[in-house]
């Protein structure tokens, strides 16, 4: 798991509730986008940036970085 993962899954896990759980290749956890309570947001490593895809409402991952107080721009790899 790259620490760019780490730290997106790290700081949705801190305002969850509801712990993320491995799940193949990535992570589920619940989408601060739209304040889910099931494990609807998943997470995973791609070639340049951490992939995520809310598979309940389709939030866009610009809005479920701004949530957590960070950018888009934090999704990439350095």
């Amino acid at each position: 798991m790259s620490q760019t993962l780490e730290h997106i899954v790290s700081t949705i896990g801190s305002v969850s509730t509801k712990p993320p759980y491995k799940s193949g290749e990535g992570w589920r956890v619940q989408c601060p986008g739209h304040h889910g309570t099931d494990r609807n947001l998943y997470l995973s490593d791609g070639t340049d940036r951490v992939l995520m895809h809310c598979h309940s409402h389709g939030c866009d991952p610009k809005d479920i970085m701004e949530t957590l107080g960070l950018s888009i721009k934090d999704i990439y790899f350095e």
